[in-house]
């Protein structure tokens, strides 16, 4: 890790570590509020402290931020908003799945490359297999 990135990356970290005065001081000293230019106020002071929203609304509040009442009913509506699903993990298919996986080219899918392409034993070659096997079954 270069020293640059030690050094912004232990910034962040103390930022989040702050106190509710530390903040507020902070967010005074560095003019923090005059130099910000965007929408979502309380977001970006959540993000940038590490602190709930309600706690960023209160902050904001102490520093003389005007907050409509429908401003702060849509910050914390975020938050009772459920998580999104995280994906599902892959399953590894049975041998059973693997044999019932086939289609009009294939009559066993052995798998898929990574461009999505089928690949495995076509119904050609299983007729020439089925035959050498009933060969094999006569002989014994």
């Amino acid at each position: 890790m270069s020293n640059l990135k030690k050094k912004n990356s232990l910034n962040l970290d103390r930022l989040k570590k702050m106190t509710r005065t530390q903040r507020l001081e902070y967010v005074k000293c560095s003019e923090w509020l005059r130099r910000f230019t965007g929408r979502k106020m309380a977001h970006r002071y959540c993000r940038w402290f590490g602190v709930k929203p309600a706690e960023a609304l209160e902050d904001l509040r102490t520093l003389g931020v005007e907050i409509t009442p429908e401003y702060e009913k849509q910050v914390l509506s975020r938050v009772a908003l459920p998580a999104k699903p995280c994906r599902k993990k892959k399953t590894h298919k049975t041998e059973d799945e693997f044999i019932a996986d086939s289609d009009d080219n294939f009559a066993y899918i052995a798998g898929y490359t990574s461009m999505g392409f089928p690949y495995g034993i076509t119904w050609e070659e299983m007729k020439i297999i089925d035959r050498k096997d009933l060969l094999d079954d006569k002989i014994l």
